[in-house]
């Protein structure tokens, strides 16, 4: 008896519950949220107009929560438009007023990475389209409204070419390329210079000649713009007129005492080391670290640079490498400049370090010439011609064998244990030229 009267007080509740829904309020928006698959009244419901061949019954809210799509037949598996799950699944051009006022330039490339830096002048969104072909394919973006941009590209293979373009709101850039870094058996090339700071006709010719070797990296010494304080120098002085080598070629920057350890230099770049000014990074067969040596910062023992510049030396990824190289600003030595004669805190505590740990060649600017030298096992570089100009000889460094007083940059071949160095001035000559062979 229980049970049947178990069963007669389910049936009771049943009957009233599809009699409250039968008489409930469709003007009530609140109801319709919780029950849109089986109200019939399309003017309460955005999406109902695409959903009356869905025979789905799927309740998901979060199809009535898209504001972008308003065609709700449309499978969304296939849908380009932005998904509430996925903020990366949207090329939809966004019609906003931004202009891209700093071409695309390249940061942190590994063997299967790199990051694509641009801005804009107003706030915008941040699409880059990528492939192993000019028809592209692939995409990272960000809908987040900013005026600098940045999107890391990854998944990539080993020494191989990619073809890629970014967009912001309406305005979009043509197609460039990118390499990303080859293992340690495969040859590659890089270019190196310094001090262009305000000399930007100069360093146009320089940089437009440093992309006719189509290296895969580029270095430089520091003292990049005039005054690092002046945001306006770095567009003029730095990525303008080297705007088509940037956005092809990842850039390396020694920090110098231009650049005077201003907020746009920090907010220009992505390097390692959690963007300290000082980091180390390996790239094929050789080991990089770059120094802070700008007239303002540190670096006798204890001080965190030099702990740091001894940890990376010393390390596995630098005694492994097949090279290693130093680049820093203010040089040890120098026979140019007339009233300075190089830094007794380099000569003091970096050059015994970079002695001890078998560096086999350091590139310095800061002296507007072209020097080089070897001491004890290491070759030295002075490469300071990139646009500033020139300083006259003033003094014999035993060491130093080789100056030239001529805006230069300097072209560098790795080829397994052989590094060939050449210095082209800005006629394209070859001037000079060395070898470290292992």
């Amino acid at each position: 008896m229980k049970f049947l009267s178990y069963l007669l007080i389910l049936g009771i509740l049943l009957l009233s519950g599809f009699a409250i829904i039968g008489c409930g309020d469709d003007d009530d928006d609140s109801a319709d949220d919780d029950a849109n698959t089986t109200d019939d009244d399309d003017s309460a419901d955005d999406d109902s107009s695409g959903n009356d061949d869905d025979s789905s019954g799927d309740d998901d809210d979060s199809l009535d929560d898209d504001t972008i799509d308003d065609d709700t037949g449309d499978d969304d598996s296939l849908d380009d438009d932005d998904d509430d799950d996925d903020d990366d699944d949207d090329t939809t051009i966004l019609d906003c007023p931004a202009l891209i006022t700093r071409q695309p330039y390249l940061q942190l490339v590994t063997q299967t990475s790199i990051n694509v830096l641009w801005r804009t002048d107003e706030q915008a969104d941040s699409l880059v389209e990528w492939g192993e072909t000019a028809a592209l394919g692939e995409y990272v973006n960000d809908d987040t409204m900013k005026n600098r941009h940045e999107a890391m590209i990854d998944g990539l293979m080993p020494g191989t070419q990619y073809f890629y373009r970014v967009r912001s709101c309406n305005d979009e850039t043509g197609i460039a390329t990118f390499q990303t870094a080859p293992t340690d058996d495969e040859p590659f090339n890089f270019v190196a210079f310094g001090d262009n700071q305000d000399g930007f006709t100069t360093f146009t010719q320089i940089a437009a000649m440093m992309k006719e070797e189509q290296p895969h990296l580029a270095i430089s010494v520091g003292d990049t713009v005039d005054d690092g304080w002046e945001e306006g120098d770095w567009d003029e002085q730095l990525f303008g007129p080297a705007q088509d080598l940037w956005r092809e070629t990842p850039l390396y920057v020694a920090i110098g005492n231009h650049e005077n350890l201003a907020p746009y230099f920090f907010n220009s770049f992505h390097f390692p080391n959690n963007d300290k000014e000082y980091y180390s990074f390996l790239y094929g067969n050789v080991f990089f670290l770059v120094l802070a040596q700008d007239t303002i910062h540190l670096t006798f023992p204890g001080t965190p640079q030099h702990n740091f510049m001894v940890e990376a030396l010393s390390s596995d990824e630098a005694q492994n490498a097949e090279f290693r190289v130093v680049i820093f600003h203010t040089p040890p030595w120098t026979e140019g400049w007339v009233g300075y004669d190089g830094e007794w805190m380099v000569r003091a505590y970096i050059v015994p370090v970079m002695e001890q740990y078998g560096v086999d060649v350091y590139f310095n600017g800061h002296t507007h010439d072209y020097e080089r030298g070897l001491r004890n096992g290491v070759s030295n570089y002075i490469i300071g011609g990139a646009g500033g100009g020139l300083d006259a000889w003033a003094r014999d460094v035993p060491h130093i064998t080789v100056y030239y007083a001529v805006h230069h940059y300097l072209s560098v071949n790795v080829d397994g244990p052989t590094m060939t160095l050449d210095a082209i001035d800005i006629d394209g000559n070859l001037f000079d030229t060395w070898q470290i062979v292992h």
